[in-house]
């Protein structure tokens, strides 16, 4: 009898890229101007960071490193139209 493999449910950020889900969105479709929010998301969420990423978190945080399993509160402060409302959008459902 074969073992059934598992795999990994996917994290925000691949749920943000896919284009079967929240990537087949029009605001989601080109991530470019997403960065910063990626970087978000993926400190929030203890997911790792590239070497390009981790210097946007500092700079944003005045933190070394995001904590390793991430956080369970954020308080997030932007200004208007930074896309936090379709960003909130996303995370709750």
């Amino acid at each position: 009898m074969r073992t059934p493999i598992r795999l990994a449910p996917p994290n925000i950020v691949d749920v943000l890229r896919d284009p079967q889900s929240f990537g087949g969105l029009q605001c989601f479709r080109d991530l470019s101007s997403w960065t910063r929010w990626i970087v978000l998301l993926k400190a929030v969420y203890g997911l790792p960071m590239d070497e390009t990423e981790l210097p946007i978190f500092q700079h944003h945080t005045g933190r070394t490193a995001p904590l390793p399993g991430g956080y369970p509160t954020t308080v997030i402060i932007v200004g208007r139209q930074s896309g936090k409302t379709r960003i909130a959008a996303t995370v709750a459902r």
